[in-house]
């Protein structure tokens, strides 16, 4: 009997050892698991962060080169709006030598057309200089009155100092165009105005 309990107990022993082997190794396997999940999460979280640093990469590099094309375009414009800015120095240059000065305490407008009608080649001259040289730069409606000035000092310059001395629609049409020339070019001028 001593031996059977003996067995008995050994056998519950056993038993007990089993049962804490199988507990522990239940256990274990739950840890070894939270390893390997902790492990494909680590993964996919390293997965995912390369993914938006990637991104991140690409689109640094698009708005750099989106910031360098805008860097060009406003050098670009800087640079015209430079020109147009010359462009209207020059014509009021222009402008002041052709457009009659009020120099005779009674000088009238009949005068000052008449003035400029005398001297059509010189106006030619100028405005064909003025083209040459700003045409690129300057609104659609100026170059039109331009050449119409051009055009009128080509057309009247064939007819005597007194055919011209008897219209003096020659030199108010000339000097109209040159004031709404002045006006257009200074218009667009101001149209680009950032603020």
């Amino acid at each position: 009997m001593n031996n059977s309990i003996i067995l008995l107990g050994i056998n519950d022993i056993i038993i007990l050892f089993l049962i804490f082997l199988i507990s522990y190794f239940k256990e274990k396997g739950k840890n070894l698991a939270t390893k390997e999940d902790i492990q494909k999460i680590t993964d996919e979280v390293e997965k995912v962060k390369s993914f938006y640093k990637e991104e991140r990469i690409k689109l640094e590099k698009e708005l750099d080169s989106k910031i360098e094309i805008m860097k060009s375009k406003l050098k670009t414009t800087e640079v015209y709006f430079q020109k147009q800015l010359e462009a209207l120095e020059e014509f009021l240059k222009i402008y002041r030598e052709i457009y009659p000065q009020y120099d005779k305490p009674d000088k009238d407008w009949e005068d000052a057309c008449l003035e400029a009608s005398s001297n059509l080649l010189k106006i030619n001259k100028e405005m064909n200089k003025f083209l040459l040289t700003y045409e690129a730069y300057l609104p659609y409606e100026a170059i039109e009155k331009i050449e119409r000035i051009i055009s009128q000092t080509i057309d009247f310059s064939a007819l005597t100092q007194e055919d011209m001395s008897l219209d003096h629609n020659i030199g108010n049409d000339i000097l109209r165009l040159l004031q709404e020339t002045k006006e257009s070019i200074v218009r667009e001028i101001k149209s680009n105005f950032l603020f």
